[in-house]
């Protein structure tokens, strides 16, 4: 469960906020509170960088519109240290989903009850391959700052943060929104910058993950580029639609001591794992469980379709891939 808590200062040093009525401060507006979230994040770690969100607007690598939360990269030997001090500004980190174990740990999220968002801290970035060390530090060499809300925020230069934007999107290709978004993209990099950015993306192994991206929008200079294979990880990231689909690749990759495990977490996922997705489930009694567990059932007996299809695809990439 999580643990009690009063809210503290969400900004300041992590003093207790002064008595005030809560409707107040709940009708904060998202797009505001995502700009002052970015101070938040500047404080907590002067040295993380601030990915996608408003700063990849303003560097005119996304479309306007207003993000859900803040993403932040920070070194991974600092998680711990970012964790601390968001917590002594009274926010609280959401429980891990269960399905979370089929891919190497990448991110953890902290909401606040007063704020209508999410801070995302990511040690590592789905679609970088190399050490994630040395995803960071290249990243924070070719880093710029940008006053947010008042303070200096850090981020990556324009083409790191295109790069980390593209990955975030292709990690959905079925997405319509994302291919829109990656058509955006595409349209405002020049072939110099594109260059550029695979060889950004050779020096933090996302050349892989790119490819898809380089074959239909730049397919001369894609030709050019000897590929890599992707890693299962990010086979098995972009090829499922469904949370139960990737929930039955796990059971089938999970050596044989593992199975009976891995299948009671989808069949009877732990409170846990049912907050990652819904808060209430935290606090709920034993018969909302089972009512939250039922509801799940239902979703994956609806999806099963789309579940055997992204599958089959699945098994068929890591085969061809090795």
């Amino acid at each position: 469960m999580l643990p009690p808590h009063q809210p503290s200062s969400p900004i300041g040093d992590g003093a207790s906020s002064p008595e005030q009525p809560g409707p107040a401060r709940l009708r904060l507006p998202v797009a505001v509170a995502v700009r002052l979230a970015h101070s938040i994040v500047s404080l907590a770690a002067p040295d993380a960088l601030v990915v996608k969100g408003p700063l990849a607007v303003e560097a005119g690598l996304r479309p306007p519109r207003v993000s859900a939360d803040v993403d932040v990269l920070v070194r991974p030997d600092s998680v711990e240290e970012f964790a601390a001090a968001v917590r002594a500004r009274g926010w609280v980190e959401r429980p891990e989903d269960d399905e979370d174990h089929v891919f190497p740990h990448h991110s953890r999220s902290f909401y606040h009850p007063l704020w209508p968002i999410d801070i995302d801290v990511h040690w590592r970035f789905p679609g970088f391959s190399a050490p994630a060390e040395e995803v960071f530090a290249c990243l924070a060499r070719r880093s710029g700052t940008t006053e947010v809300a008042g303070v200096p925020v850090r981020h990556p230069d324009r083409l790191g943060t295109a790069l980390v934007q593209l990955l975030h999107l292709l990690r959905s290709p079925w997405a319509l929104d994302a291919s829109e978004e990656a058509e955006f993209l595409a349209e405002r990099l020049s072939e110099r910058e594109m260059r550029e950015l695979i060889v950004l993306a050779e020096e933090t192994g996302a050349l892989a993950a790119l490819r898809p991206f380089l074959e239909e929008h730049f397919p001369e200079t894609a030709r050019a580029v000897d590929f890599p294979a992707p890693d299962a990880d990010w086979i098995v990231r972009t090829s499922n639609q469904t949370s139960a689909s990737i929930r039955l690749i796990r059971l089938l990759r999970a050596p044989w001591r593992k199975k009976a495990a891995v299948l009671r977490d989808a069949l009877h996922p732990s409170r846990a794992g049912l907050g990652a997705t819904d808060l209430s489930a935290v606090t709920s009694t034993p018969s909302e469980l089972r009512r939250l567990r039922l509801t799940r059932l239902r979703r994956f007996a609806r999806s099963v379709p789309t579940v055997l299809r992204d599958t089959a695809v699945t098994l068929r990439e890591l085969r061809r891939h090795g």
